[in-house]
């Protein structure tokens, strides 16, 4: 750049207004610094936490060993490392040393792998619920496509390097944890919280229905979901009547349907059983996917009003230009024109993007764009109410689009539906464009054309035949060519037209009166005349047609969604086979909030994983019972923190679902052999002390894995929610899971575990005083 602009002449200069790979280069370094922080703080935990140099060691080389391993399978399986597969290279770091953490408490005590059928339930049950995203939508699996790739095939390879390599290197290192010393501080803690964990699981067992309750009211039951009435809208009933209601229809009508229930209980109701989930929805949008904001940007479109040139609109746009070169605040504006349209894209300095200068200059914009006349000027990007002062119809900021085979009932559908959305005070400027037309570049193909709407009453009234009234017309304006006039080597073309043609105008239309057949008829008198845009082309997709019904909707945007998903299912209900209307407008898609319902695809994956690998039915409903009890961590952090829930946020339930019940694997995996590899002590000792022993040998593994995913997690969050939206509301949504999880694996657990029948209880309470030390 520094060369061409020594060769320009004074007056000229060329300046950079976009570079992509800065931008890239920018999120590279993003990466490589939260992939080193990441490593930093979970080196640094694991080192406070053991105190022990071969400790550190070990987690160290098998990190290392897992990284250098799944690279080779990157490659084998041509993954494309771009910025979102990078970040779940970072993000799988605490997830990855989560496996490599069991192996070692577990080897280095027991000096078995018996552990294995733990880990690789725990990694199943991750990979089961990333699995789930590949059947996501589109607009969310876009985004996390990658990401759940590269930590699938991460904890791939990190099983194995827990099953082969860990081993291997704890007896090459020495390190053995049944030679540690135990000091006499620690054991009396120990001894403490023994005894009041046995008696607190005893007194929980008694009482589960009591706080079975209180986790379900705490979650919350969704009772804002339940619809108003039970009954058909009355546009799907067509010509058939209205049916008659069965009788469970009728029941719920009565009840919950009541006037009473939805007017004075339903408010109320909700908010005492909407416990964390109606916190958490009252503060977060229903839309999942956001898109990411481009920064603050002030976009000025101009349009010729007449037939011009694009050097006519140069000219117009270039007195803008020279105002908006006035102002220091502003970074840069490029300028294009092309035809008859052009468009401005003001960029601010950092120091006033966020302030209050944006919204000044645009209402300087609006008033000098209000002196500039020829042009129909419109903004937007900054406030969210749009300006524009074209009086012509179309380019609004909602569509309706509609599809079909024959484009003659196609439009008259699009005509139908205009009529229809008039009736709707908060719908303005209402306009019939070609399917897709949202974009700048195509509205060059708009042109204005004039209409007349028959009053079908009055032509019956005055008996008048439509045909005759076109020819009428026809031979005012009629024009043709008749052929060629030879003048030596010379060719003249021979045009006719008719003597009123360059006459007969707008007004004498309106006014005048024609000979229909044997009628003097005044046309304004039989149908309404006016002006519209309307496309010069027709657009056709998968060999259907398109157009869309583009309008202005004064409200929110939940609001104007509402309006449009009502008026196309009621167009919907009575278009024939071939023809369908749907929600084109910018930015918009169709969430139908079927994501959520795969995370019930995951609770039964993780199920039937569970059950096959632990031979039970009931034990894996309580681990799977964790699941919602994170939940609840999750809820109150969104709400606490009024973060924007997103896509990040739906990631972090995704990878919840699979993190927060490997915990509870690994201590009834504990448990579960205990009660086998030692059947004897197992009738002699009962159920609550040998659930406490296996909590005993696994809680420091487990806390260690909880934590070191929490860490692993915090340099996504340092950037803080403007800069990386998507990243920092799945770091915040899964760390506050995963600490809830916690106390869910403490306190919540025990109380679901199936430990003995109540005629056991009284025995138990008799006979067990619960004062000994449980063996670590």
């Amino acid at each position: 750049m520094e060369e061409v602009q020594a060769n320009l002449s004074d007056g000229f200069y060329v300046s950079l207004t976009n570079d992509e790979a800065k931008e890239v280069r920018e999120e590279v370094n993003k990466l490589i610094k939260r992939t080193f922080l990441s490593l930093l703080f979970l080196f640094l935990f694991i080192w406070i936490s053991s105190r022990s140099g071969r400790y550190l060691s070990i987690i160290a080389v098998s990190l290392f060993a897992n990284v250098l391993i799944a690279v080779i399978f990157f490659y084998l399986f041509d993954i494309e490392l771009n910025l979102i597969s990078l970040a779940g290279v970072a993000v799988s770091f605490g997830i990855m040393i989560d496996t490599t953490i069991v192996m070692v408490d577990h080897y280095s005590y027991y000096r078995n792998r018996s552990v294995f059928i733990a880990i690789l339930a725990a990694l199943l049950t991750t990979i089961g619920s990333l699995v789930v995203i590949f059947f996501m939508p589109d607009y969310v699996k876009g985004t996390l496509n990658d990401f759940a790739t590269i930590i699938i095939i991460n904890l791939c390879v990190a099983l194995f390097v827990a099953l082969f390599f860990v081993p291997a290197i704890i007896d090459r290192n020495g390190l053995n944890r049944r030679q540690e010393k135990k000091h006499y501080r620690r054991c009396r803690r120990i001894i403490k919280w023994n005894k009041f964990y046995n008696g607190y699981i005893t007194f929980t067992q008694k009482r589960k229905w009591i706080y079975i309750t209180i986790l379900v009211l705490t979650f919350g039951i969704p009772l804002n979901l339940l619809p108003q009435k039970l009954d058909q809208p009355y546009y799907l009933y067509g010509n058939k009547g209205k049916p008659e209601l069965k009788w469970y229809e009728v029941l719920y009508n009565k009840t919950i349907g009541s006037e009473f229930y939805q007017n004075k209980l339903r408010q109320p109701l909700e908010k005492i059983t909407g416990g964390t989930l109606h916190l958490f929805s009252s503060t977060q949008s229903s839309r999942t996917f956001t898109q990411s904001d481009p920064g603050v940007k002030l976009y000025i479109s101009a349009k010729l009003t007449e037939k011009g040139d694009a050097e006519e609109l140069n000219q117009k746009m270039w007195q803008m230009d020279h105002f908006l070169a006035e102002y220091k605040e502003i970074e840069r504006f490029v300028t294009q024109v092309k035809g008859e349209s052009g468009t401005i894209e003001v960029e601010f300095t950092d120091e006033y993007k966020y302030g209050a200068f944006p919204q000044h200059l645009e209402s300087q914009v609006i008033k000098k764009a209000l002196s500039i006349g020829g042009v129909d000027w419109s903004t937007t990007g900054v406030s969210e109410k749009r300006f524009s002062n074209s009086l012509a119809q179309g380019q609004g900021s909602h569509r309706i689009g509609l599809s079909g085979y024959n484009y003659d009932q196609l439009y008259k559908y699009a005509e139908t539906i205009v009529e229809k959305i008039k009736k709707n005070k908060r719908v303005t400027n209402i306009g019939i464009e070609l399917g897709g037309s949202g974009d700048w570049a195509s509205q060059d193909n708009m042109a204005d054309e004039m209409y007349i709407k028959y009053d079908m009453k009055k032509i019956t009234l005055y008996d008048l035949n439509l045909n005759q009234g076109y020819s009428a017309l026809s031979a005012l304006l009629n024009e043709g060519a008749i052929g060629t006039y030879r003048n030596k080597d010379q060719y003249i073309a021979i045009d006719y037209h008719s003597s009123q043609r360059d006459k007969f105008d707008v007004w004498h239309l309106m006014n005048s009166y024609i000979n229909v057949g044997d009628n003097p008829i005044r046309y304004s008198h039989i149908g309404e005349i006016g002006r519209r845009s309307t496309s010069i082309q027709i657009t056709k997709n998968n060999q259907e047609y398109s157009l869309d019904v583009s309008f202005d909707y004064m409200g929110p945007t939940e609001l104007s969604d509402s309006f449009i998903k009502k008026t196309t299912e009621e167009v919907n209900a009575t278009l024939p086979v071939g023809f369908r209307t749907t929600n084109t407008s910018y930015g918009w898609y169709n969430d139908r909030g079927t994501q959520y319902w795969l995370i019930l695809l995951i609770v039964v994956i993780i199920f039937f994983t569970c059950s096959i690998l632990f031979e039970s039915l009931r034990q894996p409903l309580v681990i799977i019972s964790l699941i919602p009890i994170s939940f609840i961590g999750t809820f109150l952090t969104f709400y606490f923190s009024r973060i924007n829930f997103g896509t990040g946020g739906f990631a972090s339930l995704v990878l919840l679902s699979g993190l927060v019940v490997n915990a509870a694997i690994y201590v009834i995996n504990e448990y579960n052999g205990i009660r086998n590899n030692h059947p004897d002590q197992a009738k002699r000792i009962s159920p609550v002390r040998l659930y406490v022993k296996a909590y005993n040998h696994k809680i420091i593994a487990v806390l260690l894995t909880v934590l070191s995913t929490v860490l692993g997690l915090v340099p996504f969050l340092i950037d803080g929610p403007q800069a990386e939206e998507f990243w920092f509301s799945f770091a915040i949504g899964t760390m506050g899971g995963l600490l809830f999880s916690i106390i869910a694996l403490v306190f919540f657990m025990p109380i679901l575990m199936p430990l003995f029948h109540k005629h056991e209880i009284h025995c138990c309470n008799q006979t067990d005083k619960c004062s000994q030390m449980i063996p670590m």
